[in-house]
């Protein structure tokens, strides 16, 4: 599945939010599954990371993301980490955005499940990529790409 997006930021928003949505929405039953009756699950949403993709795009993502998991009653969001996520991945050794790491930033910032995207522009066309990893277990709940 193929996503074009315009630049215009109303349109961007709309089109990420949608696209978005889908796959936040795919990991929600995933997180549904896991969580504990009556104890919220504590989320860190990390930082959009992308190739190409400008700043006030990704803050916009961010904030689709945010919101998405917010709608979810099980869920407490725990921010992320100010600074890069490669500064932090190098404190904590780090070499790939894989699961073991994102569990380790994960249970550096007191989160019990890592949300993870990247979205990247190739040729003219954006790819996402979404993962939400269990911090305790070191496991991917949910994991998929979208081109």
């Amino acid at each position: 599945m193929s996503f074009s997006f315009t630049r215009s930021p109303l349109a961007l928003a709309i089109s990420i939010w949608f696209a978005f949505g889908i796959l936040v929405t795919d990991a929600g039953v995933a997180l549904a599954e896991e969580a504990t009756q009556g104890a919220k699950e504590k989320i860190l949403g990390l930082k959009i990371e992308g190739l190409d993709l400008d700043e006030k795009d990704k803050a916009d993502l961010f904030k689709v993301l945010q919101k998405r998991l917010l709608s979810y009653p099980y869920v407490h969001l725990v921010q992320p980490p100010e600074g890069e996520l490669t500064d932090q991945m190098i404190e904590l050794e780090c070499v790939d955005v894989d699961m073991d790491c994102l569990a380790k930033v994960g249970a550096a910032e007191g989160a019990t499940k890592v949300f993870y995207a990247q979205v990247d522009v190739v040729k003219g066309k954006y790819e996402m990529w979404v993962q939400l990893v269990s911090v305790g277990t070191v496991k991917a709940l949910f994991q998929e790409r979208r081109k």
